[in-house]
């Protein structure tokens, strides 16, 4: 669990507190209204951090909330951080939990990609959802995953350069620290996977930048136009 590597956890933390990644800029003004009216929902959120989406579906009057993460950090840091909100957490992988109640909304951020096997976990998901429930989640878009080295630079300015995307499986790169291991897949495997679970796709979205106005007339240097950062799906049972 690279989440409880402490040199990589501290980095992370000022990160996602400072609100200067992916979260903030994109993936959080996509995701939340695709969420709809939460109040009286019983919501599950599985990879929950550092309980910013679980605090703002209870601040919203989600009935409950049960927020899973298998980071022993996250789990410390948003216990302490959103005690007393009424928010119900559990440390651990959703894979080896029992839940005796199904939910009307199951959300995830950004946590898809470390999951090894799509098929179980969707599956699962399903099952754990009232009929009409629904499925909301963002994770890196494939585009990112496929070769995770970064950026590049030639004559005609910065990219991003795609290769092995049909090579789905582990890859591994450095993102604070050496060794950070996701999974690979594309973007059809995604909602193929969601299909063979029962789902139903409402909604697929690839957030852009909502702060700023892609700049007409010229190639941009700003990485977040070069390429899809995140997808984020919506899928009904």
């Amino acid at each position: 669990m690279i989440y409880d590597n402490d040199a990589f956890f501290e980095q992370y933390k000022r990160l996602r507190l400072e609100d200067t990644g992916l979260n903030g800029k994109m993936e959080e003004p996509c995701m939340r209204p695709m969420l709809g009216d939460v109040s009286g929902l019983r919501v599950l959120d599985i990879g929950a951090g550092f309980g910013h989406q679980a605090a703002w579906l209870k601040e919203h009057n989600a009935q409950a909330v049960v927020a899973l993460d298998p980071s022993a950090n996250m789990f410390a840091h948003a216990t302490a951080r959103h005690a007393g909100k009424g928010i119900t957490f559990v440390h651990g992988y959703y894979e080896d939990q029992v839940f005796d109640d199904p939910f009307d909304l199951i959300v995830s951020s950004m946590a898809l990609h470390y999951v090894e096997d799509l098929a179980p976990f969707f599956a699962k998901c399903h099952g754990e959802l009232v009929e009409g429930g629904h499925l909301v989640f963002s994770m890196e878009h494939p585009v990112c995953t496929a070769n995770p080295t970064g950026y590049s630079e030639d004559g005609g300015g910065k990219f991003w350069r795609l290769t092995d995307y049909f090579r789905e499986g582990e890859r591994v790169q450095t993102w604070f620290v050496d060794g950070v291991r996701k999974t690979h897949r594309t973007l059809s495997t995604v909602i193929n996977a969601l299909i063979a679970a029962g789902f139903a796709i409402r909604q697929v979205e690839e957030p852009a930048p909502m702060d700023r106005e892609y700049p007409e007339g010229e190639k941009t240097t700003d990485y977040f136009w070069i390429r899809p950062s995140i997808v984020v799906i919506k899928a009904g049972k």
